[in-house]
């Protein structure tokens, strides 16, 4: 069939273009619900044609999409990096809680450790106090330290026979508060330690055991865990190094 000059041609099955109906051109986005033409991007929320590719950040299928991404923003990484960007953690210097705190057992451990060792330096002489065991003598108040509002007497442990046995002791009892320098009190020294008792002896030793025992308590607690790590990591140790028979 011979066509007259400007007629349109006749599409496959027959049909006819309407009058006034353009064909998309290259690089024109086609209307929703029409099918692209060969070299035309679709539009967003449009399914691509037959043998072409997604675009980057289109809603691609699931199975088109690389491994490990997810919406975007690359898996579970991305939801970490979304979850901190939201949270203003980027950019901002923002440091995770819990990170840079110090372990409680760290610190119970340490406080533990230094009033286990310095109790037990001190116990044997009060307990020796209270059985009433020492050289008896005179302690002499000879200065008084201020720390603050916290003020203690020094002085020296005298013997009967005035030879000076000890220079600055503390006096464990009661001072009254007419106590002034040359002040002298019946003492008990008891020796290994700076401190001089009353004569009738002193029932520090029952607080001292008590600090001691507690002590004891709060390091066992924040060390039993690592302590039994490493025993076990030294008998597993121990059982792949040592020749068997």
């Amino acid at each position: 069939m011979s066509l007259s000059p400007g007629e349109p041609a006749a599409t496959p099955g027959g049909a006819q273009p309407a009058a006034g109906a353009q064909t998309p051109s290259a690089g024109q986005v086609p209307p929703a619900g029409q099918a692209p033409s060969a070299g035309q991007a679709p539009s967003a929320g449009q399914a691509p044609s037959a043998g072409q590719a997604p675009s980057a950040g289109q809603g691609a299928p699931a199975s088109l999409r690389p491994p490990g991404t997810f919406g975007g923003l690359g898996g579970i990484g991305g939801l970490g990096r979304w979850s901190a960007v939201s949270s203003g953690a980027v950019g901002t210097g923002a440091v995770p809680r819990g990170r840079n705190r110090i372990p409680a057992r760290l610190i119970v451990g340490v406080l533990c450790a230094l009033i286990f060792f310095t109790t037990a330096t001190r116990i044997a002489p009060a307990i020796r106090a209270g059985l009433h065991d020492g050289t008896r003598g005179s302690w002499v108040a000879t200065n008084q330290k201020c720390v603050h509002s916290a003020c203690t007497w020094q002085g020296k442990f005298v013997l009967p026979n005035g030879h000076v046995l000890q220079t600055a002791d503390q006096y464990d009892g009661q001072l009254g508060s007419a106590v002034h320098a040359g002040t002298s009190l019946p003492a008990l020294y008891t020796g290994g330690s700076g401190t001089v008792f009353p004569a009738n002896g002193s029932d520090l030793w029952i607080s001292l055991l008590a600090a001691l025992v507690l002590s004891a308590l709060g390091l066992y607690w924040a060390s039993h865990r690592y302590v039994a790590a490493y025993l076990r990591q030294r008998r597993e140790q121990d059982a792949v190094t040592s020749p068997r028979h």
